[in-house]
C-alpha cells in the first residue's frame, strides 16, 4: 500500500469508518501507533497522520505536491458485463488511463447499469496500491455515435475478415462477431473476371491506410473505403495489382511506433462489445472514423483488448 485513501485528508483529524477501519487495521495489519500516509485524489497532495485511539488520527505533516505523470489515454469501450468493467478497473488504473468512456453499442445489454459508487471505490483501492494520485474518470454515452461525437478523432479496433467476406456481409446484412481467424495459409480467390488473387492472413484488415511521410515521421493517416478496393473500382481506376499492394500497406495497431499509438491514445480507441459491431455500426465506423486489426494470435475478449491496447499506449 502506497497510501490511504480518506476524503477528509488535511482536515486536523481524520476518523475511518468500520469498514475502512478493518481494512487497514485487519487486511493492511497496521499497528496502533503508526504513522498514517494518506491522500484524498483530489489536491495531489500527501498528509501524515498519527493514530491516536481507536479510529482516530491527528495530523502531523504535510508533504509537497506529488508529481505524476500525465495521463491521456482514453480508452472508448463498448458496455459488457458488469463483473468483467469491474475487474478491469484497477489495470486500467494502474496502467494510467486517463478515462474509461462506456457507451451502449446495439449488441450490449441496455439493463446493465453500472454502479458508480462501486466503481470509485474500487479504483481507491487501485490507487492506495500503485500510488496514482488521481484515478481514472468514467463516462457513460448512450451510443456508438454519441461517444463519437464526444471524440471525434477517435479510431476503432476490431477483428477484421477479408475484404470479399466484408463486403458479402455488408450486402446481406449479416454481421462479424469479434472474432480472430487463422488463415494465414488460405487464399481468396476475386472474381474471374479481375484476375486478382490475395493471400489474407492473421494480419489482414478491411481497411487499408495511405501513409504520407514527412521527414521520415509519418504526418498523417488516411483511410479508404471498402468501395476504393473493390475488383471495380480497380478496374475504374485501371490499377495494377502489384502496384495497388505496394502503395496501400495494411496496418495493424501493433505495427505503429509507440509514438504513433500514444498519440492516437489521446484522441480515444473504440473497442467494440462481445459479440462484435452491428452491420450499421460497422458501416458507420468505415465511414466516419479510422479502423485498425490486431495481431493477437487468439481470440480476445472485449474486456481483454482494452487492457492489451491499454498496454501497448503506455
Amino acid at each position: 500500500m502506497q497510501f490511504f485513501y480518506h476524503k477528509d485528508s488535511g482536515l486536523e483529524s481524520i476518523t475511518l469508518d468500520s469498514k475502512d477501519s478493518h481494512y487497514l487495521f485487519h487486511v493492511r495489519r497496521f499497528k496502533q501507533g503508526e504513522t498514517l500516509l494518506t491522500t484524498n485524489l483530489n489536491d495531489m497532495q500527501l498528509y501524515s497522520y498519527k493514530h491516536e485511539k481507536k479510529n482516530t488520527f491527528k495530523l502531523i505533516g504535510l508533504h509537497s505536491k506529488v508529481a505524476q505523470p500525465k495521463a491521456y489515454t482514453h480508452i472508448l469501450l463498448a458496455m459488457i458485463d458488469l463483473k468483467d468493467i469491474y475487474d478491469i478497473l484497477p489495470t486500467l488504473n494502474a496502467l494510467n488511463v486517463a478515462s474509461l468512456q462506456l457507451f451502449y453499442a446495439d449488441f450490449s445489454q441496455k439493463n446493465r447499469k453500472i454502479d458508480m459508487q462501486k466503481a470509485q471505490r474500487i479504483l481507491q483501492y487501485s490507487c492506495m496500491q500503485c500510488g496514482r494520485m488521481k484515478p481514472l474518470e468514467i463516462a457513460i454515452h448512450k451510443d456508438l455515435e454519441s461517444v463519437c461525437k464526444a471524440f471525434p478523432n477517435a479510431i476503432a479496433i476490431d477483428f477484421l475478415e477479408s475484404v470479399e467476406t466484408f463486403d458479402s456481409n455488408l450486402e446481406s446484412g449479416r454481421t462479424a462477431g469479434v472474432r480472430v481467424q487463422n488463415v494465414e495459409n488460405c487464399h481468396v480467390e476475386r472474381s474471374k473476371t479481375s484476375n486478382i488473387e490475395s493471400t489474407r492472413s492473421l494480419n489482414s484488415s478491411n481497411y487499408h491506410f495511405d501513409l504520407k511521410h514527412n521527414n521520415n515521421k509519418i504526418s498523417n493517416f488516411n483511410i479508404e473505403s471498402k468501395r476504393d478496393f473493390s475488383p471495380m473500382a480497380q478496374n475504374d481506376k485501371d490499377l495494377d495489382s502489384n502496384k495497388y499492394n505496394q502503395n496501400h500497406a495494411q496496418q495493424t495497431f501493433e505495427n505503429l511506433t509507440q509514438q504513433e499509438r500514444q498519440t492516437i491514445a489521446k484522441n480515444g480507441i473504440i473497442i467494440g462489445c462481445e459479440g462484435g459491431f452491428s452491420h450499421n455500426e460497422r458501416k458507420f465506423l468505415h465511414t466516419t472514423q479510422r479502423v485498425y486489426a490486431l495481431q493477437a494470435p487468439f481470440i480476445l475478449t472485449a474486456h481483454l483488448v482494452s487492457i492489451y491496447i491499454a498496454s501497448l499506449c503506455v
